[in-house]
């Protein structure tokens, strides 16, 4: 992706899916009655809302919103990026791709929970040990594979990204200097039975080079897989 400025913040002024932008989120919806338009953050989040609808990735001015395929994450609104394109989908993009991982997190008490989504946060990406930031943290995740050894450096920006449940995503998103251009990688810990926690990995972009080298999504989930298990084992540290 092109470069970001530090500087941006995701504003009021928000894409709700292909419709036209929503100047407060928090207004009543005149069409269902519902009482908030929900979404949440990058950059800036004030009031925690998750919106329950849109679609693939689309950008309106200097915002875009990442919509998950296959729901059960959040939508995330974030700083669109110099030259991010207007839309990413299956539709748009000819080198569409999207994945999503699921690696077991341990398991615990409420407590263990909220220390392993810590931990994600101080550890939002496979290299450097930098975390995500509500204003977003330029990281190195230069990952030695096949794509990152055709640059130097490869550089995303690492939003800290609070829920309403209280807890918070990352979401990583590719810079100018980065091979693999355009693309998101939206993290978080979801529970599960039993006081079971899992990190969930959720990628989506149009990079040539990610379909050439990475068709089937092998490289991606090695790097994300030991990513998810180096930060269990952080987590389960006295």
């Amino acid at each position: 992706m092109k470069a970001l400025t530090n500087a941006m913040l995701v504003t009021l002024v928000l894409v709700a899916g292909a419709a036209g932008a929503s100047n407060d989120p928090v207004k009543a919806n005149p069409n269902t009655g519902a009482n908030f338009n929900r979404y949440s953050y990058a950059a800036n989040n004030p009031y925690k809302f998750v919106d329950p609808d849109g679609r693939d990735i689309k950008c309106a001015g200097n915002t875009c919103q990442l919509v998950p395929i296959g729901g059960n994450l959040p939508t995330v609104n974030f700083p669109r990026p110099e030259g991010f394109p207007a839309s990413i989908s299956e539709k748009d993009s000819t080198f569409h791709h999207s994945y999503r991982f699921s690696n077991g997190g341990g398991s615990g008490d409420a407590a263990y929970g909220q220390k392993l989504n810590n931990t994600l946060v101080q550890n939002p990406t496979p290299m450097q040990d930098k975390p995500a930031t509500l204003q977003g943290n330029k990281i190195d995740v230069n990952a030695n594979n096949a794509i990152s050894r055709m640059t130097g450096q490869d550089n995303v920006m690492s939003y800290q990204v609070p829920l309403q449940s209280g807890g918070n995503a990352v979401l990583n998103v590719t810079t100018g200097d980065h091979a693999a251009t355009w693309g998101v990688v939206l993290r978080m810990v979801q529970p599960g039975q039993n006081g079971a926690q899992n990190i969930v990995t959720y990628g989506e972009g149009d990079s040539f080079l990610q379909r050439a080298f990475d068709p089937k999504n092998n490289q991606s989930r090695e790097v994300w897989t030991q990513s998810a298990e180096d930060i269990t084992r952080k987590a389960q540290q006295p």
